[in-house]
């Protein structure tokens, strides 16, 4: 097969010509998501035009009575028919080559690109954000109202534009605190949808032989003590288990089914231990009486299960304001995120609970290497998930990272220390990514070539920002202020120079 001149495009490019391209690659992308959007919305309307004419030539043929209604003078064919909307499914679904279910979804996202989120899809035709994000602001905008979807809408493409690219975990909670702030009455809706909703379902997987797939739809809450269950479970054993701690959480899934409320451990002691096995569970026949509750929830007969039962844990950020009941602004729970103040109060009942302040300088403590506890919750709160661009992995469950290493004279102090889950710590210090952050908490990362991210467009000091400490030396009204917004502001229209720069010299097909 000859080579084509295609194939040999990016052969002279560096790595850092690269990693531009896939940039602009994905910006290109972007910019046809956006011009598909508004061709399907065009196709929809079309359709809806031809299937109401349709109804209004019959009913000029054959006028219905007052009585009667615009049914009387519909034909079986226009009656059972498909309508306009159905007739583009039908069209988009044939040259798409995708499911009515998906065809749908994509019809309705076109039609809020084009009225409900203009702005927003602004940001996805100018390469900001893809159409997942986009996907994700028309699903979860989908219960407010058509007068605060306008402003909502103004605010979150500002936002987007001005704070960069981020993940999806940070843009969904975007998003949600947006809801939040401009129709509280859309969260309700939302949880009592969400609540009605509420499934789970197993089936054969399509791609693996012998295995089966289990998918459901929660209310987060719930949703986050199982999987803090399963966590708990999954970490009751003893180091020599030899399973991993994904193949604990699905045999943890299993020992809740069969009644058990700890993970049976396969150590070689555990294994060792005398002691009958655990019997199978089967069906009960009609004459023999199914095990009580009591009965199959007793661990006490299975040796194998260690005898060190962890507590579930969950992480919920609040202010304390609005746990006294003062407000009813929005917590996070992490891994999930934002829930409405009723949800978090009824969370935090009985919890165990951690008051977080702004630290005090304490020169004893910045030179230990551990944070204090104060400092871990104060850091975690100040966080919604790793600090790596586009990573969502829990912050809870993240290593914190020294920016400037501790042993080169690194300080502990929020400003050196930020969440980094194992994969980004490990990435971070063996390839030599490094590490900053301004003195508005922005974290900037800087690759091995040079080339330079934000990793927390949007954290919880944009949610809970009483945790936020200003430097005493630098107050709202110094100088310096103006002088690095001027120096932000030079900065980002020199890489707009550059970036454009680089796509006049290198055009589609890039």
């Amino acid at each position: 097969m000859p080579i084509t001149a295609a194939d040999q495009l990016d052969d002279g490019l560096s790595i850092a010509e690269l990693i531009h391209a896939a940039g602009y690659t994905q910006r290109v992308r972007g910019a046809a998501d956006y011009r598909l959007l508004q061709l399907i919305s065009r196709i929809h309307e079309h359709r809806e035009d031809q299937h109401i004419a349709q109804v209004a030539a019959r009913a000029e043929q054959n006028p219905p009575a007052e009585a009667s209604g615009i049914a009387a003078v519909l034909a079986p064919r226009d009656k059972y028919g498909p309508d306009g909307l159905e007739r583009a499914i039908g069209d988009i679904g044939a040259e798409l080559c995708v499911t009515p279910q998906r065809a749908r979804r994509l019809i309705a996202a076109a039609s809020a690109a084009r009225y409900r989120l203009p702005e927003t899809a602004r940001a996805l035709a100018e390469g900001f954000i893809d159409l997942d994000r986009m996907t994700m602001v028309v699903t979860r905008t989908d219960l407010v109202g058509s007068a605060e979807i306008l402003r909502l809408d103004r605010e979150l493409a500002t936002a987007i534009f001005h704070r960069g690219p981020m993940s999806t975990q940070r843009f969904r909670t975007l998003v949600d605190r947006l809801i939040h702030k401009h129709d509280p009455d859309a969260v309700r809706r939302r949880a009592a949808r969400t609540d009605e909703n509420r499934n789970i379902t197993i089936a054969p997987d399509r791609f693996a032989t012998g295995q089966a797939r289990i998918s459901g739809s929660l209310p987060h809450e719930q949703a986050a003590v199982i999987n803090a269950r399963l966590d708990a479970m999954a970490k009751e054993v003893h180091r020599g288990d030899g399973r991993t701690l994904k193949q604990r959480r699905a045999d943890a899934y299993v020992a809740l089914a069969r009644g058990l409320q700890h993970l049976c451990c396969h150590c070689d002691d555990c294994n060792a231990a005398p002691g009958p096995e655990p019997a199978p569970i089967a069906a009960p026949s009609p004459t023999e009486p199914a095990a009580t509750s009591d009965t199959a929830g007793d661990t006490s007969a299975t040796p194998q299960t260690c005898s060190h039962p962890t507590t579930p844990l969950m992480y919920v950020v609040v202010n304390l304001s609005t746990l006294l009941g003062l407000d009813n602004d929005p917590a996070y729970l992490d891994g999930q995120g934002l829930v409405d103040a009723d949800t978090a109060r009824a969370l935090l009942a009985e919890a165990k609970r951690a008051y977080i302040a702004p630290s005090r300088e304490d020169p004893a403590a910045e030179r230990r290497y551990r944070p204090s506890r104060k400092l871990r919750a104060l850091l975690r709160a100040g966080e919604l998930c790793c600090q790596f661009p586009g990573c969502n992995a829990p912050v809870s469950q993240a290593d914190l990272d020294h920016h400037h290493a501790h042993g080169d004279g690194g300080r502990t102090t929020p400003s050196n220390i930020g969440p980094l889950c194992r994969f980004h710590h490990r990435l971070k210090t063996f390839e030599h990514w490094r590490q900053y952050q301004d003195t508005w908490h922005t974290t900037v990362f800087t690759s091995p070539d040079g080339l330079r991210y934000v990793g927390n467009a949007y954290n919880g000091l944009d949610i809970f920002d009483t945790i936020c400490r200003e430097p005493v030396d630098r107050p709202p009204e110094h100088p310096t202020r103006s002088r690095f917004d001027q120096r932000r502001n030079a900065s980002r229209a020199r890489r707009q120079r550059a970036q454009q720069k680089w796509e006049k010299e290198h055009p589609p097909p890039f």
